[in-house]
């Protein structure tokens, strides 16, 4: 049981870095572009909530 806790401290990890990657990524692409990335960010994030 003591790998789960680290296991849900890798997703939090993770989960920082795609939002930090987002946030770089929305500042940096025209605006026809950031749609389609937050469409595929949140169903990420959706994806790895649901994993915890």
């Amino acid at each position: 049981m003591s790998h789960i806790p680290h296991i849900s401290y890798v997703h939090e990890c993770t989960y920082t870095y795609l939002l930090f990657s987002h946030m770089i990524y929305l500042s940096s692409v025209p605006e026809l572009d950031t749609h389609l990335h937050t469409y595929l960010f949140i169903r990420m994030s959706v994806e790895l909530y649901e994993i915890k």
